[in-house]
């Protein structure tokens, strides 16, 4: 089963990436996420869920906070929207990586806006959120691909200490 570690983004601030999102409309060709979350590891086809549910149970991070930063964008395909601070992010991604190994070996804390299918400019003017997004748990999803796009299964929930 295809699967990733993720913390979630809240439903307030969904509607304001939402925002941004039609602030892109008419700069390109774009397919935009129906839901947003910020990826630790993205795990790709796994086995043995239990393994990593055992091995992600016995993390252990203090709740921390972020806010959104920059917009940015990966090579010509992927349109993203930056953290800060990143320390404590990056800090729990470790963990996370280290008891779910992912099939990508680079992090780069941040919420995919869109994935570009051309683009026009680049010309686009957003205004960034200031909402503080306080981070107490991560879950880890299954994504099966359908052709209305990604349905995420929650198949285990971390929090904080616990």
């Amino acid at each position: 089963m295809r699967s990733f570690v993720a913390l979630d983004i809240p439903e307030g601030l969904i509607t304001k990436l939402k925002y941004i999102q039609d602030a892109l409309r008419g700069h390109g060709q774009f397919s935009f996420p129906k839901s947003f979350h910020l990826t630790l590891s993205y795990l790709g086809e796994i086995e043995d869920a239990e393994r990593i549910i055992e091995g992600l149970s016995q993390i252990r991070f203090d709740p921390f906070k972020f806010k959104l930063d920059k917009v940015g964008m990966f090579g010509k395909r992927v349109i993203w929207i930056g953290i800060k601070p990143e320390q404590d992010v990056v800090e729990l991604a470790k963990q996370v990586r280290k008891a779910a190994p992912p099939k990508d070996s680079k992090f780069h804390p941040h919420i995919t806006l869109a994935r570009i299918k051309w683009l026009k400019d680049q010309d686009w003017k957003v205004t960034i959120p200031e909402d503080e997004v306080l981070v107490e748990a991560f879950k880890l999803y299954k994504s099966t691909l359908t052709p209305e796009g990604a349905v995420y299964e929650v198949l285990g929930s971390f929090t904080h200490g616990k």
